[in-house]
């Protein structure tokens, strides 16, 4: 795909499919209720949410690739991120209402998500999604009172650790649909070598 509008027109209906599947383990497990739900326990803008969180997400991949090295990606990786996280949610699901167990069996694979391939570029979007991402959930649940967590409020505290492991899935999604970019300096010296090579 060569125009960056297709790419974020992936990468909006990647996030508003896999988001709201992921999200919907937490509908049909009680794990939260929306409050106004328009179908099967959910809500249609819920699939926006995720479309426009997952065009924000790739957005910030893109802005800190420039600046850190990110990690190279491959389908076998992402897939394994995206069944971690799956497995991450039922976790929550079916311990639901006992915060203590969910937090620890996430704990470790949060661990597992991270130091698998950690670098600056993985432990910075890691704490990212930690930190911004519940603060999303507070307001949305919160003030604006869209939904409700039933196990704590305004969010449980392992909230932090499912986004750690969200994070990891949903920027292999970006690297993978973005590509790695590449450092200018780094271009032209591989070109200049290249050139070198092909005259001699």
């Amino acid at each position: 795909m060569r125009w960056p509008l297709a790419r974020y027109t992936l990468i909006f209906c990647l996030g508003a499919v896999l988001g709201t599947a992921y999200d919907w383990i937490h509908v049909v497990f009680g794990v939260l209720k929306y409050e106004h739900p328009h179908f099967a326990g959910t809500s249609y803008w819920v699939a926006l949410e995720f479309g426009f969180s997952g065009m924000a997400g790739a957005l910030i991949v893109r802005k800190l690739s420039r600046r850190v090295a990110p990690p190279r990606v491959g389908w076998r990786r992402t897939i394994f991120d995206h069944v971690w996280l799956l497995i991450a949610y039922l976790v929550t699901g079916i311990f639901v209402g006992n915060n203590a167990l969910t937090f620890a069996v996430l704990l470790p694979m949060a661990l597992v998500a991270v130091a698998t391939r950690f670098s600056a570029f993985i432990g910075a979007s890691a704490l990212f999604a930690a930190v911004s991402g519940p603060l999303a959930e507070i307001v949305t649940s919160g003030p604006l009172g869209l939904f409700h967590y039933t196990v704590a409020h305004p969010v449980p505290y392992w909230l932090p650790l499912l986004w750690v492991i969200a994070s990891g899935a949903f920027a292999d999604s970006a690297i993978l649909i973005f590509g790695v970019p590449y450092r200018p300096m780094l271009a032209h010296r591989l070109e200049r070598h290249l050139i070198s090579y092909f005259h001699k």
